[in-house]
């Protein structure tokens, strides 16, 4: 109920503004909304305001006569029909990209009528059925339609495949071009500086982009599902005193992830851990063997430098239509703690893995 309220006096607040922004030309919006902006701040901060078109007909970009035939943009998960965010996100990838493949990998109740658009756009659609058992976390119903989406990718013959979500987009019409110029055989590109891509937490490391060859993205979303008997086992393992250990330290865990937990905490932990830690770890196994390792920050370690590259969601230009992001990029100083470009640099050069 107070949400509710606070929302409706923020709107009320905000009516003259916004009737004033749609009555100014285009041209005008962007200073205005700014100033507007920062006299809701404190004299203590500064603001960095973004203004993205929602519609791809807004968007002034041209796109580049770079060939991208053999790459597929995967956008899994359930199709966003607020704002058309999804069929404008597969026209906005069509007029950056010449002759990309673009795979949207949904659920059969999915609206008819917005499929017939996406095809219409180009866009190859896959209907999967839902999982019969999707614990908390929804691992099962992300590996169903990005492994199905790997799949369609992999008949379509093309060599790399770009994995995002059907509420996310990258506004950077070089996006593309920049994944592939970092990409390195063998390695997967991960998203970094977003809040669910951790250093302090033993392989958390975001699951919302995967960049990589048909055949590694192939082995990363070959993951377990989660079994009636995996539920079982993760409720017993919270119960286990050494889960609730490293749970409390992962809790209170800061950038220096000064941590020894064995790796033996693995069945307590990971089989209980959320999608991004299942799926990570999950890859990292079919690469190497974790009983080479001491502790599980050696193991995570090792992974960062030697599997994986990391990319920051700012210099994509990525979008979120989901939670405060609608709103906010959290800054730096926000995400202090997790994993971005930068922390990821820093430890391979610690490491002399450069």
């Amino acid at each position: 109920m107070v949400k509710i309220v606070i929302d409706l006096l923020l709107r009320i607040y905000a009516f003259p503004m916004n009737l004033a922004l749609r009555l100014l030309p285009p041209c005008k919006w962007s200073g205005l909304k700014s100033t507007y902006i920062t006299k809701l701040c404190t004299k203590d901060e500064y603001v960095l305001l973004s203004v993205l078109p929602k519609r791809v007909d807004d968007i002034a970009v041209k796109g580049t006569k770079k060939d991208f035939s053999d790459i597929a943009i995967i956008l899994q998960g359930p199709v966003v029909m607020k704002d058309d965010f999804t069929l404008n996100t597969v026209r906005m990838y069509r007029k950056y990209y010449d002759r990309i493949r673009i795979i949207v990998s949904t659920w059969m109740d999915a609206d008819k009528d917005m499929l017939k658009s996406i095809e219409a756009e180009g866009a190859d659609v896959i209907l999967n059925e839902y999982p019969v058992i999707n614990p908390k976390g929804n691992l099962n119903y992300q590996l169903t339609t990005s492994l199905a989406g790997v799949r369609r990718a992999k008949e379509m013959g093309v060599k790399y495949v770009l994995k995002t979500r059907t509420d996310q987009r990258y506004y950077n019409p070089c996006a593309l071009s920049m994944l592939q110029g970092m990409y390195q055989e063998g390695k997967l590109i991960f998203l970094g500086g977003v809040l669910n891509s951790f250093y302090s937490r033993p392989f958390y490391l975001s699951d919302f982009l995967a960049y990589g060859s048909i055949e590694e993205l192939e082995i990363l979303y070959s993951c377990d599902f989660d079994t009636e008997e995996a539920v079982r086992i993760q409720t017993e393992a919270k119960r286990q005193a050494r889960f609730r250990q490293f749970i409390g330290w992962v809790n209170s865990a800061d950038m220096n992830c000064d941590v020894t937990v064995p790796v033996e905490y693995e069945d307590a932990t990971i089989s209980y851990a959320c999608p991004e830690i299942r799926i990570a770890y999950h890859y990292f196994l079919q690469k190497e063997d974790i009983g080479y390792y001491v502790t599980m920050k050696d193991a995570y370690d090792a992974f960062l430098c030697e599997h994986v590259i990391l990319v920051d969601a700012d210099s994509l230009g990525f979008y979120w239509l989901k939670y405060k992001y609608q709103a906010q990029n959290p800054s730096y100083f926000q995400r202090t703690g997790k994993l971005d470009a930068a922390k990821w640099y820093g430890l391979k050069a610690e490491t002399k893995m450069l």
